[in-house]
């Protein structure tokens, strides 16, 4: 399925892209702006695979940023859809990178590829993330 083209340009697509791109890049803050603070959700693809609500799911998500040298990764947006002030992106991602052990000077390639969901409600004038839901797949 191709994204709906209406909420592509600045919409929910585009802030699933911002926070890959905020790990990428090591911008603290700006992950924690994408999300929800209130309400936030994950379900995630790496330990612990539990719910986990905001303080928890972004510690995670800023492990990477601190774990793992030369972060990458590859979206395949599937489908996208608003209704009213909700949206729904899907899409598979494959990401990874070097796996840096503290205190050690050794590492190892890290690479995960998943399905995910990504739920978003619109704040005002911008889309924020309200619940991730990512699903590791095999080969």
């Amino acid at each position: 399925m191709e994204p709906n083209e209406q909420i592509d340009e600045g919409g929910p697509i585009k802030v699933v892209i911002d926070s890959y791109e905020a790990i990428k890049n090591r911008e603290m803050d700006r992950l924690s702006e994408l999300h929800v603070e209130r309400g936030y959700s994950r379900f995630n693809d790496l330990p612990p695979l539990e719910l986990s609500g905001y303080e928890e799911a972004i510690r995670i998500k800023r492990s990477l940023m601190t774990q793992l040298a030369d972060f990458n990764y590859q979206l395949k947006i599937l489908d996208a859809m608003v209704i009213d002030n909700v949206a729904v992106v899907i899409y598979e991602v494959e990401y990874g990178g070097m796996l840096v052990y503290n205190y050690r000077f050794e590492g190892q390639l890290f690479s995960v590829r998943s399905r995910c969901t990504t739920i978003l409600v619109k704040e005002g004038k911008s889309w924020k993330i309200l619940h991730e839901h990512l699903s590791r797949m095999t080969d």
